[in-house]
């Protein structure tokens, strides 16, 4: 148990990642999109699950290939662009992309998969429903909005939610 999680963490420490900030967003996200979930016709406990699966892709790119992540966390932080057009640009996919495969693999139940894949895409290309996918996505944007990162993601200090939020 022990070796094997300092292993994780020496890994992840090589992509530029907190491991224990990551999981406290993980955490932090999956309770924001519990609450969310308590006003729209979205299970509360998928919900929560959602958030905190969400960002299974990052974590598993950190623990594989922690070059990767280092490389776009850098770039990220040197130009101020997301971390996930750097991936598409550098790597032609994103840790979100890689997280949806995962959970078809694992098979997740496939609105859980669509919360993985498309936790980062803008609201208004998610459509007007309330579905699972949505709730996860505004979970992430409330904690970004809120500064809290999962250490990779740069969002610095409190923001305003983006305009796709009010859609």
């Amino acid at each position: 148990g022990c070796v094997v999680q300092e292993g994780v963490r020496e890994h992840i420490a090589g992509a530029l990642m907190d491991y224990d900030l990551f999981w406290v967003n993980s955490l932090i996200v999956a309770q924001f999109a519990q609450a969310l979930a308590e006003n729209e016709d979205v299970d509360r406990d998928e919900a929560f699950t959602g958030g905190v699966v969400h960002n299974i892709g990052r974590l598993a790119m950190a623990q594989q290939r922690p070059d990767w992540i280092r490389i776009v966390t850098l770039a990220s932080r040197e130009t101020g662009l997301p971390v996930h057009d750097l991936q598409r640009q550098k790597l032609g996919f994103t840790d979100a992309d890689l997280g949806a495969a995962i959970a078809r693999q694992l098979s997740f139940p496939s609105r859980l998969v669509d919360a993985v894949e498309h936790h980062t895409w803008e609201l208004s290309d998610l459509g007007a429903s309330a579905d699972l996918d949505v709730i996860v996505a505004k979970a992430r944007r409330l904690a970004r909005a809120n500064a809290l990162s999962d250490s990779i993601d740069n969002v610095g200090r409190r923001q305003p939610l983006d305009r796709d939020w009010y859609l």
